[in-house]
């Protein structure tokens, strides 16, 4: 990465046509309309309903927002997966698609101790050559960084930050006081409700899911297309 993340980057929404495939076309004018607003780009994140993409998808949305981006702003493409493994073996692909840096969110549906974490990280990051973030969101992921776990992966070359979305002043304020003193090392937060602290703090950038108000019908976004693409592949399979 030749140069600091920071300012806005927004969590941008995946879009999809009516029978629930994804649409590049409409992809596209979401991050024409990002571009326009001075925002960078944060694709195939919780707000990107990565959990409704298979491989494929995912790695087609990247290679869309990169090439419409095209140098412009920074994109950075989440790849956490449930395993060390699938995480690497995405994150590999991804990476070719020229994006600035990655997000990882820790392993899912099962519990981790925090040692488990940062053999998790580590790997991943050994394995990758583009920068990485950490991506503490334990409501969706049932495992919480702590922030004296993140001070020890903070010290590993290829991870320069952690996105935090868990929500509350006491989460991102823990993550702040962690990092004071490592250099090359920023903490970004995804809480629209903290935006501003988190800038009056000393986040670097922020993550927000809604910087732009303008909506239009044919590109539905957040829990509402995950809804609505989950049924149209169920009844693909019964079909």
């Amino acid at each position: 990465m030749s140069q600091k993340i920071t300012g806005v980057l927004t969590a941008i929404v995946t879009c999809f046509d009516r029978e629930g495939a994804y649409n590049p076309g409409a992809q596209r004018e979401q991050v024409k309309r990002q571009l326009d607003a001075g925002n960078g780009i944060f694709c195939g994140g919780t707000n990107g309903e990565f959990f409704v993409l298979n491989e494929q998808e995912k790695i087609a949305v990247t290679e869309t927002c990169v090439d419409e981006v095209n140098g412009r702003a920074p994109v950075v493409a989440h790849i956490g997966e449930i395993s060390t493994r699938e995480t690497i073996r995405l994150g590999r692909q991804i990476a070719k698609l020229g994006v600035d840096a990655v997000s990882v969110i820790t392993p899912y549906f099962v519990p981790l101790r925090q040692e488990e974490l940062i053999y998790h990280y580590q790997t991943v990051a050994d394995a990758l050559e583009v920068p990485l973030f950490l991506y503490n969101i334990p409501a969706r992921t049932g495992n919480t960084l702590q922030p004296e776990t993140v001070r020890t992966l903070a010290s590993h070359p290829n991870i320069i930050g952690i996105k935090d979305s868990a929500g509350s002043y006491e989460s991102l304020s823990g993550f702040i006081k962690a990092a004071e003193g490592i250099d090359n090392f920023d903490v970004l937060n995804g809480p629209d409700s903290l935006i501003h602290q988190g800038f009056v703090d000393g986040c670097s950038a922020v993550y927000p899911a809604w910087p732009t108000p303008r909506r239009t019908k044919s590109t539905p976004s957040g829990r509402a297309s995950a809804r609505a693409i989950l049924r149209v592949r169920a009844r693909r399979r019964r079909t």
